[in-house]
């Protein structure tokens, strides 16, 4: 078990934020997924000024428009179904994937991530 410090967790954003280069990307939205992708997606739309909605799994939900360019964020890609879901609910739109932590042998790899948790249980500060 790795238990994660706030000053650690914004160290951990910080270089999400610098990966994903909001200033290169320019993403209508972030969509963050309910309930740990709320820290994280709050967080980047405060660095990056790009407006932020939530994602509720549990209900269908159309965010967005055609044509926007969608930055879609969890805390982790434990087994990445979560991600294959979601992104099946994005037709029209150009997204992109982000999350602070991936796990061996997850299905789905985001297009920017920080660290791999070689498959440690991650307790971060907000829980």
């Amino acid at each position: 078990m790795k238990n994660i410090s706030w000053d650690e967790y914004q160290q951990l954003v910080d270089k999400l934020a610098k990966k994903i280069n909001f200033k290169k990307n320019k993403f209508n939205l972030i969509v963050a997924i309910n309930r740990g992708g709320n820290v994280v997606g709050t967080m980047l739309s405060h660095k990056s000024k790009v407006p932020l909605k939530i994602l509720h799994t549990d209900e269908f939900m159309w965010i967005g428009k055609e044509g926007d360019k969608i930055l879609l964020v969890d805390d982790l890609s434990d087994t990445g179904k979560t991600f294959i879901e979601v992104l099946t609910w994005f037709p029209e739109r150009i997204v992109k994937t982000a999350c602070v932590h991936v796990k061996d042998g997850t299905k789905f790899i985001p297009d920017y991530f920080v660290e791999n948790t070689n498959n440690d249980w991650i307790v971060y500060p907000y829980e």
